[in-house]
């Protein structure tokens, strides 16, 4: 499951989160850092969180657009 908030970090009518399907891609990247990047319907993320089930991935312009998008995706290893 991925959930996610818009980039401009405006909240769904009904939920706060939303459930996409399998059909949506995500590719995941290193910065040039070295750092794990999440890209996922034209944004890039980068990961802030990390519990035994999730990671927490924040907009990549977040400081510099002031973006408030977020992703949730599944820990795999869980």
């Amino acid at each position: 499951m991925v959930s996610n908030r818009s980039p401009e970090g405006k909240q769904p009518h009904n939920d706060d989160q939303i459930t996409i399907t399998i059909s949506s891609i995500m590719e995941f990247i290193r910065s040039q850092r070295g750092a794990a990047k999440l890209c996922f319907e034209g944004f890039s993320y980068t990961k802030k969180k990390e519990t035994k089930s999730t990671f927490r991935w924040e907009c990549s312009q977040r400081r510099s657009d002031n973006c408030k998008g977020t992703v949730t995706s599944d820990n795999p290893v869980s």
